[in-house]
């Protein structure tokens, strides 16, 4: 009995899906994680995979599941679009930005799309609807790993819709 536990707990197959709660409780979240959690988990778990397959479904760049320390990582994300029509020069959105990636100039908002991790601080702060998720997603993270010798996911694709999400997993 003893070497089938061992055995068992060795085998190589989709082990565990994290997530957290994702838009239904959280004040940050841009995904549903709980349901992204739930249909990886129908469609894979157990299934056979080279090796050990950890998945962990966050649902914005707080990444409270550390999905860039998993094998396959998933984490919502939204890219804000600006309307400079609405915008009145605030700064609200600058304030909440706790990457610096955006600027009111001239009373009005612009992104540095190299600092923004796509959070969507600055879309929830604006009063004026001047800013607008204009594509939600996830970016997908492969090759994590926690342990004795971590190391950080590869960021795969970023805001991947739900159909893209499902093709990686299924070539993995």
């Amino acid at each position: 009995m003893k070497n089938w536990v061992s055995q068992e707990r060795c085998r190589k197959e989709s082990k565990s899906v994290v997530a957290c709660q994702g838009d239904r409780v959280c004040r940050h979240g841009l995904v549903d994680c709980q349901e992204l959690a739930r249909i990886i988990d129908e469609k894979y778990f157990g299934e056979a995979v080279p090796k050990k397959l950890k998945i962990a479904v966050t649902g914005c760049p707080s990444a409270c599941v550390r999905p860039q320390d998993n094998d396959f990582g998933i984490m919502g994300t939204v890219r804000p679009q600006i309307l400079e029509e609405n915008c009145v020069g605030c700064k609200l959105c600058e304030k909440a930005c706790k990457m610096g990636a955006i600027k009111v100039l001239e009373n009005k908002a612009w992104i540095d799309t190299e600092k923004c991790i796509l959070c969507g601080a600055c879309i929830a702060a604006c009063r004026k609807d001047a800013l607008r998720a204009e594509k939600t997603g996830c970016t997908i993270f492969v090759g994590g790993r926690a342990g004795r010798q971590p190391r950080q996911g590869i960021k795969l694709l970023g805001l991947a819709d739900k159909e893209q999400l499902f093709q990686f997993l299924k070539n993995l």
